[in-house]
């Protein structure tokens, strides 16, 4: 029984690292570059900002949006905040901007539907003209031209929603910044990145997308799950919507602010994710608007996460394989091929980031010390997102910089 179940457990590991090697080298391929003329007509564009308990943050966050270089659009900040300082904020915001028609500054009593909601909400106060929803998070920064290289790529790739690259720069020497940095790099310059490249399963990731607004309203809006944004994802995907992704469309965000607010990150994404590709994973297998690898790669898609629990389960299944019979060459080989597959990820990411630098010695040390140390609560977190019925979505603190 042991070798039965370490075998299942190893098989998976494989199929896992097979599309983490494939996408390493897919990642160095260059991607053809659809354009279309920067002097066509742009749709008018709502950009969501979502918060809570974000002080004064919502005020830089908001001053970056209406400064960006783009002649349609409309900013709808929806704050959930109750705690004094954040409110204070908003009214100080509400007072700055007055009589900016560009800006509608929403509060809600209460966070029905968490981030979801909050988006939900914004739409309900969108400009009829609105044709496009882009989503910041508050601590987003990037530059003025973002919204109309984005909208622009989106229309050349002829999709319905893109997602661009979330820059996790580590300006500070801790282990959680670079830890993030380097996962970041990982998830989105070579696993996104090799999807696009290969026409596989893409999806938006909660913060510096773009999204149609009639498809959006189609597949039903978004919500209150811990990873909207996957859920939306997946609902997309059923319904033959096209996601793109674009590593030219670039916003940088803060990593978690110290090491427990990123296991609490950690553990929402596992979770969250895990959760809702159970919930979708079977209508995504069996619907014909998916080609056959991209059903392949939701499969690795929700092994990438899953990876904790069977790891886990490895670790404690080869312990007892060890004391029955011993481990052989041939284990130990299959081994270091699946540890060496998310090193190699992480390390092009990383390179693609930071070139081959310091900065990539610290990633790469960074991202073995805290993912060991994250298998036994990504572990608890995947079993809870395959069977907890009940969630709480909490907010990560980000750091100061």
């Amino acid at each position: 029984m042991v070798f039965i179940t370490l075998s299942v457990n190893l098989m998976l590991l494989t199929y896992l690292a097979a599309f983490y090697y494939l996408k390493t080298a897919c990642s160095l391929r260059k991607k053809h570059i659809s354009y279309v003329s920067s002097t066509c007509q742009l749709p008018f564009v709502t950009i969501a900002i979502p918060s809570y308990n974000e002080g004064e943050e919502v005020v830089y966050a908001v001053e970056r949006a209406l400064s960006l270089d783009y002649p349609n659009f409309e900013v709808i900040l929806v704050d959930d905040s109750d705690e004094n300082a954040s409110l204070k904020a908003l009214e100080r915001l509400r007072a700055m901007y007055a009589n900016n028609p560009r800006l509608k500054v929403i509060h809600r009593s209460f966070r029905e539907g968490f981030k979801g909601g909050a988006l939900n909400e914004a739409l309900k106060h969108a400009d009829p003209r609105s044709k496009l929803l882009v989503v910041f998070d508050v601590d987003f920064r990037y530059q003025r031209s973002f919204l109309k290289e984005a909208v622009l790529e989106l229309l050349a790739e002829k999709a319905h929603a893109l997602q661009g690259y979330q820059c996790h720069v580590a300006e500070k020497s801790f282990l959680s910044a670079w830890y993030t940095s380097s996962i970041i790099a990982a998830d989105y310059r070579v696993w996104l990145y090799a999807s696009e490249v290969l026409n596989g399963f893409k999806w938006v990731t909660g913060s510096a997308f773009v999204i149609d607004i009639e498809k959006l309203r189609e597949v039903g809006l978004f919500t209150g799950a811990l990873t909207e944004d996957v859920d939306i994802s997946c609902r997309m995907a059923l319904k033959g919507f096209k996601i793109s992704y674009s590593d030219n469309v670039v916003a940088y965000g803060k990593p978690p602010l110290n090491f427990a607010s990123l296991i609490k990150q950690q553990m929402r994404w596992i979770e969250g994710t895990v959760r809702e590709l159970r919930r979708h994973m079977l209508d995504l297998l069996l619907t014909n608007r998916l080609s056959f690898f991209q059903k392949l790669d939701v499969i690795a898609y929700f092994l990438q996460y899953a990876s904790y629990l069977l790891i886990a389960s490895c670790i404690v299944l080869l312990l007892a394989y060890h004391t029955l019979h011993g481990i052989t060459l041939s284990i130990l080989s299959l081994l270091s091929i699946l540890a060496l597959a998310p090193l190699a990820r992480v390390f092009v990411g990383l390179v693609k980031d930071y070139g081959f630098s310091i900065g990539c010695i610290r990633g790469m040390l960074s991202y073995v010390v805290i993912a060991c140390l994250l298998i036994p609560i990504g572990a608890y977190s995947v079993l809870r997102g395959l069977f907890a019925k009940k969630w709480q979505w909490y907010r990560t603190v980000k750091s100061i910089t």
